[in-house]
């Protein structure tokens, strides 16, 4: 196994040994091929209203999911969160914390303690 960062991938193809890896500058032969290209929070709309930013830029929530502007929830995967086991702040930009957190924010705002 061989580990090939930050490089451009233009393109894979179908070759008789399995795959080719077609790269700016290399070609690889592989089996398979896992690519990763990493993601970052859209941030833009909290940033213009002058909303504080946490960890990797995404929005920076309390517990209860309001932003610095109390007025103004965060939730979905552009918002931070608080660890369950560490209690730490960190960024999780998955689809189950996005949908949960919305769900969160929903109760909230009826006034349901979560």
């Amino acid at each position: 196994m061989s580990v090939f960062i930050q490089g451009t991938l233009w393109r894979i193809e179908k070759s008789n040994k399995g795959l080719t890896v077609v790269c700016a500058d290399l070609k690889l032969e592989a089996d398979m091929v896992l690519v990763a290209i990493g993601i970052t929070p859209d941030n833009r709309l909290a940033a213009n209203a002058n909303i504080e930013l946490g960890v990797s830029n995404s929005i920076s929530v309390d517990k209860g999911l309001k932003t610095s502007d109390k007025n103004i929830f965060g939730a979905g995967d552009c918002a931070d969160a608080y660890h369950v086991v560490t209690g730490r702040k960190v960024w999780i930009p998955l689809a189950l914390r996005a949908n949960r957190a919305g769900w969160a924010v929903a109760d909230s705002v009826y006034g349901w303690k979560t």
